[in-house]
């Protein structure tokens, strides 16, 4: 047994954990050296480790996969000596064993080392841009920095970086410090390549390191308001640096306003922001060199549309934010990864208010809530804060609960604890642990400093266990009409289908704020519900009470009838005399969600939906027409489908005549998104053949003029051409305009179009672009996973990924299956295709890493579609029957 492993026996720690205490290893610099040239297969590297040595060692651990160690050696005390290196690909490590052991202090640990340039999207990986040029890159979160060179790879081992890049001339190097004129005495760079030479970082973890080598080209700003001028750059293949504008000018507003929101200068020297050609994830936050995905930092500022530059906006801040919550102070361990990810995801919305308020920032942050709020409420869901022994099991933890989740209960509790004084908390919190490590009870021990209460009791019952509660809402009315009312509340676990975990308790602290009206004015009033039952006496006897106001709180309300009456008439009366448009989009989700978990009825939600003739908010279209879908796919059958689209398509009628086809000048974000979903919503779900045929015009004139569009409604042009009458010409014409596009989000448009077609021989074709040829690594699950949510290819690519996954999974990057693949798979809606995906994925040669709970959240799913199906699909017919008979003559 490995000294690793069987010490991680004794001391009953996961054996991938390296040694952290008696006699151990830490590093303190790291002294690396890259030979890499892209076009070459393999890259070599060298490295020469200070080492602070505790007790007394007979080896040294640290990690190394797939690496070929060439020479190791340890100097101490001027003395130096050979290293036997042994492997141990179970634990991703390895044992330097010198023949005489360490002595307690500071050594020097010598490695040379090399390695093929991957394939696979992370590690130290080889991409190409779309003309064929090859860049190398990295990508080390969680747990690949060891892919790429001998490490200490864990996030609690922070060390300073010296880096220098012997590339190829004519190529550009980037890593995380600035470029320095410091020489290598014992550099012989060969024929045709050159050193570049880095500044020390501060001390940052190993997944933090970055290095990208290409035919790279710049745009450059200096931003005077940062406290130390600070010189920022984006960063793209050679040609594509002009589509940086957009994001640069962002970056360059998003910077001071951090130092000022944090009360920190930017910790870094540098930032630059590197736009990747094949690149995984959305955004990499490596300290001073941020890594992106092209479509999330590129854009034609002169017809890029909503969509796209929210998407960038949203990507910039988010990793910006990082380099203060992450790269200054970083989590000790992956179980605290929402210390990073939670709190960069809140600061979107908390950058975005102040910099792009146009752009309703938190409307998008409520959306991403309601959808996190349904994986919540499934057994196979986990808590924030969640134990992790394996790096698989950290991989995993890269999901919608430990962002959406955790930035949604940190915006409850910094409401709560009162914008000011949160931020008050959270500069202490990030000061005190500057350069070093921290866990969450050093957030609630700031937080609680900061405004005198004791945060880590509000906290427990939210990060520690899964789930949230169902407020249920019912006014007592007291002994007369006019004698003010006092509002009951009592709270259970929300669950549909499914068990609750084991271990969940009866209730959470939970800060509900309730909002009715007062006269002429909108009342607030804020209670902390801390057992199952409690109340709060009301000012007067209001019309209405929402008891999420704002859509401030994680949780659910369910009210007594004429709670529900009452909001019901108030649904369409605005902001002005009813519920805003956050609480109508949080009454819209729990009306829908009680029908799912068998506590309403379903007419409850179709006479809320029923109310939206008026409604001209984006957020609240969006999430009706999310439901409205669902309820079409669902429970409409032959015979009630005529009346179902009829309802729609008087439903949106009017807000599409309004809104017509053209955007005003100057016209809001949120309206010209308000239009592409009205318009969607009427072509999609009802076939209405005046937008179907509108969509075919504009597309033709938008491929002779582009200007003649705005390219917010570019994506239900193309999904309308493609589903409604989408014929061999149109796909081949869609394919050529994808690989010809100049801009990252028209080639994305055009690709994701070609999985809304519904001929099988076209959804074929389609299909056999994500074997390869066609798609980049980074779009092969995204484009698989939008044909198994489009319901005319679904069973056919599902076929089609069963027949082929072994080729397929060689093509999946990173988690990509987790991530896009089985929660695709949970939109099928029978249980003979759950038995079937059910029992493919329990081969273990169909094993997806990373993927145990996404696969038990993908059938749950489908078990809750069968379960609403058997029991709705009758309401349904009920309801439009009523509906119709109430508009007879």
């Amino acid at each position: 047994m490995p000294i690793a492993a069987l010490a991680a026996l004794l001391l009953g720690t996961p054996a991938f954990r390296l040694p952290a205490s008696g006699d151990f290893t830490r590093p303190s610099h790291y002294a690396l050296e890259f030979t890499v040239d892209p076009r070459q297969p393999d890259f070599r590297g060298r490295e020469t480790i200070d080492l602070v040595v505790e007790g007394k060692p007979q080896v040294i651990v640290l990690h190394a996969v797939e690496l070929a160690i060439t020479e190791a050696s340890v100097a101490q005390g001027g003395k130096t000596q050979p290293l036997q290196v042994t492997v141990h690909p179970d634990t991703e490590t390895i044992e330097l064993r010198p023949a005489t052991p360490l002595g307690a202090g500071a050594a020097q640990l010598g490695l040379r080392f090399g390695a093929p340039l991957r394939n696979d999207l992370r590690g130290l990986y080889v991409a190409k841009s779309k003309n064929g040029e090859a860049y190398a890159v990295t990508q080390f979160e969680a747990t690949d920095a060891r892919r790429a060179f001998p490490c200490y790879d864990e996030p609690a081992f922070k060390a300073t970086y010296s880096i220098t890049a012997v590339v190829p001339d004519g190529m550009l190097a980037i890593s995380n410090g600035n470029e320095t004129n410091a020489q290598g005495a014992d550099l012989q760079a060969p024929v045709g390549l050159h050193p570049v030479f880095f500044a020390q970082t501060p001390p940052i973890s190993s997944y933090l390191v970055a290095l990208a080598v290409g035919k790279f080209a710049a745009l450059e700003a200096d931003v005077s308001a940062s406290k130390h001028h600070t010189h920022l750059r984006v960063i793209a293949p050679a040609g594509d640096e002009k589509l940086g504008k957009f994001a640069l000018d962002m970056a360059v507003k998003a910077l001071p306003f951090y130092e000022d929101y944090f009360g920190i200068p930017y910790p870094f020297a540098k930032l630059d922001m590197v736009a990747i050609p094949d690149f995984d994830a959305g955004g990499m936050e490596n300290a001073g060199a941020i890594f992106y995905r092209d479509t999330a930092l590129l854009l034609d500022e002169k017809s890029a549309s909503v969509q796209a530059q929210k998407r960038v906006g949203v990507v910039v801040v988010h990793e910006m934010a990082h380099q203060w919550f992450g790269d200054l102070v970083t989590m000790a361990w992956w179980d605290d990864l929402w210390l990073n990810e939670a709190f960069a995801s809140l600061m979107e919305g908390i950058a975005l208010e102040a910099l792009r308020p146009d752009w309703e920032p938190w409307n998008q942050v409520q959306l991403d809530t309601q959808d996190v709020m349904v994986t919540d409420s499934l057994s196979a869901t986990h808590p924030i804060h969640v134990a992790v022994s394996t790096a698989e099991e950290a991989n995993a933890l890269f999901d919608d609960i430990t962002y959406n989740k955790g930035s949604a209960v940190l915006h409850m509790f910094q409401r709560t604890l009162t914008p000011k004084l949160w931020q008050v908390g959270v500069q202490d919190y990030l000061g005190s642990h500057a350069f070093a490590n921290a866990g969450e009870a050093d957030l609630w021990q700031a937080l609680s400093a900061a405004t005198g209460k004791d945060v880590a009791k509000l906290a427990a019952s939210w990060f520690d266990q899964s789930g949230y509660p169902l407020i249920y809402a019912a006014r007592d009315s007291g002994p007369s009409k006019t004698a003010p009312a006092r509002l009951l509340l009592s709270q259970s676990p929300f669950r549909v289908g499914g068990k609750a975990p084991e271990g969940e308790v009866a209730h959470w602290q939970v800060p509900v704020c309730l909002k009715y009206p007062r006269g002429r004015m909108l009342s607030e009033q804020c209670t902390l519900l801390g057992e199952v039952t409690g109340g709060v006496q009301l000012e007067g006897a209001p019309a209405w009470i929402d008891a999420n106001a704002d859509f401030g709180g994680f949780y659910r309300v369910d009210y007594d009838a004429l709670g529900w009456k009452a909001l019901t008439a108030a649904f369409e009366r605005g902001s002005a005399e009813g519920p805003n448009a956050a609480e109508r989009m949080a009454l819209l989700s729990d009306a829908d969600w009680l029908v799912q978990a068998d506590r309403a009825p379903l007419r409850q939600l179709l006479d809320l939906e029923g109310q939206l003739g008026k409604e001209r908010d984006f957020s609240v279209w969006r999430t009706a027409l999310a439901q409205l879908e669902a309820i079409e796919q669902t429970l409409a059958t032959p015979r009630t489908l005529p009346r179902y689209r009829a309802f729609l398509a008087k439903l949106l009628r009017p807000a599409a005549d309004e809104l017509g086809w053209t955007a005003a000048p100057r016209e809001s974000p949120s309206r010209r998104s308000l239009r592409a979903g009205v318009l969607r919503g009427l072509a999609a779900l009802t076939d209405d053949p005046r937008t179907v045929a509108s969509a075919r015009a504009h597309l033709s004139d938008f491929e002779k003029d582009p200007r003649s569009l705005d390219q917010t409604l570019l994506p239900l042009v193309l999904e309308s051409a493609a589903a409604h009458g989408g014929d061999a010409a149109l796909w081949e014409h869609f394919a050529r305009q994808m690989a010809a596009a100049e801009s990252p989000e028209l080639r994305d448009r055009y690709r994701r179009a070609l999985a809304d077609f519904r001929d099988p021989a076209l959804v074929q074709k389609t299909l056999q672009l994500t074997l390869g040829g066609g798609l980049r690594k980074q779009d092969v699950a995204s484009e698989l996973g939008a044909l198994l949510e489009n319901p005319a290819a679904r069973t056919q690519a599902f076929q089609f990924l069963m027949a082929h996954w072994g080729e397929l999974k060689e093509r999946f990057t990173g988690l990509a299956a987790a991530w896009t693949i089985l929660p695709a798979l949970g939109s099928f809606c029978s249980a003979a295709d759950r038995d079937t995906l059910k029992a493919f994925f329990a081969d273990p040669a169909h094993h997806v890493d990373g993927g145990d709970r996404a696969m038990a959240l993908a059938l749950e799913r489908i078990d809750l579609c069968v379960h609403f199906q058997a029991n709705h699909a009758t309401e349904l017919s009920e309801w439009l029957a009523k509906r119709g008979r109430r508009a007879a003559p």
